[in-house]
C-alpha cells in the first residue's frame, strides 16, 4: 500500500460564498493557491473577485479551464504541466488523464476538470455533489491512494484520489476521496498541476526502507512514517519507543507540536490520551508491586521498568 498526498498543510472551502453559484473554477484555484502559498488567508471570493475583474468569470463565478490557466499564470503559480480542455481525454496510455495524475499526485496541485461532474461522491462522508444535472465542473487533487489501508481514512479504501471539491456536500475543511471507477465515471477532460511558491520542508525525512528520521536523529518505523507523511508533524521528542508492560498499544511517538501517534499491532492513531493512561496505569502498577530484596531479578526487572516509565511520561510531558 502507497499513500502519498501535497506536503504541508491543504484546505478545502465550500464554493458556495458571498452569493456565488458556479465558483467551482475559483474555488479549485484558490484551495491550490493556498496551498502553494501555505496561506490560511487565501479563499475563493478573492481569486474570483481577481478573475473577474480581469473578464475571467462570469459573474456567478463560472469559468473554463483556460481561464483558470491564465489567472495561475496572474496569480504566479509555478505551472508545471497543462492539458487543456479536450472530450474524451482516455483514461489509459501515456497521455491518459491517469498517467497525468499519477505522475504530479503529491508533488503538484493538479487542478482538474470533469465533464460528468455528478457522479463524484465521496467514499469518506457519502455524500455526493450539491448540484443537479452537474457536468462540467474543477477540483483539486491532492493525493494518490493504491488500495488497501489507508493511515489517513483510517480504514481500507480501494484505489483512488484524495481531493478538494467545493460543490461536495460533505462538511468542513476535509478531504473528499473518489475511487477510481468513480473518477473515471466524472470524466476528465482536461487539467493543470502547479507546485509550492513556498519552501514547505519535512521535519522527518522518509529513509530508502520506509522508516523516518527527523531534524534531531529520532527514528520511527514505517507506519509511523507513513502517517507523518500525510499528516505532517513536528520533530519528534523522541524516537519511536516500545514500552515493556505497558497494554493497550505496543509503541508510541510523541512530537514536538503535542501530536503522539500510537501503534496498536495493527493500526496507527493519534491519541495522546490513551498513551497517557496506559503509561500511567503501568507506572502505577510498577509502583504498588510488593517489596523484595533487590536480588530478587524480577523486583529489579519491575523497578526499571518503572524508573524507565516515569522517565518516559516526563519527557513526553515536557
Amino acid at each position: 500500500m502507497t499513500e502519498i498526498l501535497l506536503p504541508g498543510q491543504v484546505h478545502r472551502q465550500t464554493e458556495f460564498v458571498q452569493g456565488l453559484t458556479g465558483a467551482c473554477g475559483p474555488n479549485a484555484l484558490a484551495m491550490g493557491q493556498a496551498w502553494a502559498m501555505q496561506a490560511d488567508h487565501v479563499d475563493t471570493y478573492g481569486v474570483y473577485t481577481d478573475m473577474y475583474r480581469r473578464g475571467l468569470c462570469a459573474a456567478s463565478g463560472a469559468s473554463t479551464l483556460d481561464a483558470l490557466h491564465q489567472e495561475a499564470q496572474n496569480l504566479g503559480m509555478p505551472l508545471t504541466a497543462y492539458r487543456g480542455y479536450g472530450e474524451p481525454w482516455p483514461a489509459d496510455g501515456v497521455s491518459g488523464w491517469r498517467a497525468f495524475y499519477l505522475l504530479h499526485a503529491g508533488h503538484s496541485y493538479i487542478l482538474m476538470e470533469t465533464a460528468n461532474g455528478q457522479q463524484l461522491r465521496d467514499s469518506i462522508s457519502g455524500q455526493g455533489e450539491n448540484a443537479t444535472n452537474l457536468h462540467y465542473h474543477f477540483i483539486g487533487i491532492v493525493g494518490h491512494h493504491d488500495g488497501g489501508y489507508s493511515v489517513r481514512a483510517g480504514h481500507d479504501l480501494p484505489v483512488g484520489w484524495w481531493a478538494v471539491d467545493g460543490d461536495s456536500y460533505a462538511a468542513g475543511d476535509v478531504l473528499q476521496f473518489y475511487p477510481d471507477e468513480v473518477m473515471a465515471a466524472a470524466q476528465p477532460c482536461g487539467a493543470l498541476a502547479f507546485g509550492a511558491k513556498v519552501s514547505i520542508a519535512m521535519a522527518w525525512t522518509r529513509q530508502g526502507d520506509g522508516t523516518g528520521r527527523d531534524a534531531k536523529g529520532h527514528t520511527c518505523g514505517q507506519g509511523f512514517m507513513a502517517d507523518i507523511a500525510a499528516h505532517g508533524g513536528a520533530d519528534g521528542l523522541m524516537s519511536e519507543t516500545y514500552p515493556a508492560g505497558v497494554s493497550g498499544f505496543k509503541s508510541f511517538l510523541p512530537l514536538g507540536d503535542g501530536a503522539v501517534l500510537m501503534w496498536d499491532g495493527a493500526n496507527v492513531s493519534r491519541n495522546a490520551a490513551v498513551v497517557a493512561k496506559d503509561l500511567f496505569d503501568a507506572l502505577v502498577t510498577a509502583q504498588n508491586l510488593p517489596h523484595a530484596t533487590p536480588a530478587d531479578p524480577q523486583i529489579v526487572k519491575d523497578a526499571t521498568l518503572g524508573a524507565n516509565l516515569r522517565a518516559l511520561l516526563q519527557e513526553a510531558a515536557a
